[in-house]
């Protein structure tokens, strides 16, 4: 069938073999999860125009990345989560306390939360800006498999127990 016009970004090929890979909201950027070499790095591509202008790379092992919505952060999740800064040089502020890997995660509309879901059966609210844990999330018997923030009143989170939960995020931040 052919590649229905498809455009190969052949001047830019990937710095490693992928693990996971998100674009930005604007597709102006795209970031990466790569294993080169037998090391595990995170690197953000700023592009325009079909070429690459800027590239970040971190040392960290990601499964799961979500930008946020003004594409200037990145949530970084696996066995640790962490929020990368895509802007100034690539600033990581790690998100600890999370007793298991890190499931699933996103920020909220406005950026200012990052939301991370647990095999721990928690999930956790964080203050984007700083990395401040908020809030710890109960009542899942299982593990959360995933956590967002669709708007600015509320939490949801699913977990392989069978729920799917709401939690009102105004009284946990």
């Amino acid at each position: 069938a052919g590649d229905q016009g498809a455009e190969t970004l052949d001047q830019a090929p990937l710095p490693g073999a992928p693990m996971a890979l998100a674009f930005s909201p604007d597709d102006a950027q795209l970031a990466g999860s790569f294993l080169r070499d037998g090391l595990d790095f995170v690197a953000i591509r700023s592009w325009r125009e079909g070429l690459w202008e800027r590239e970040t790379e971190i040392p960290f092992i990601a499964e799961r990345l979500r930008f946020s919505a003004d594409g200037r952060k990145v949530l970084l999740m696996g066995e640790f989560a962490a929020i990368l800064e895509t802007g100034n040089g690539g600033s990581l502020t790690s998100l600890g306390g999370h007793e298991n890997f890190i499931l699933g995660g996103s920020f909220s509309p406005d950026g200012q939360w990052a939301v991370t879901a647990s095999a721990d059966g928690t999930a956790r609210v964080w203050r984007a800006s700083n990395g401040a844990l908020h809030a710890v999330i109960l009542g899942h018997a299982r593990p959360v498999l995933d956590a967002c923030v669709p708007d600015s009143d509320r939490l949801l989170t699913v977990s392989n127990d069978g729920t799917v939960r709401t939690w009102p995020l105004k009284p946990l931040v």
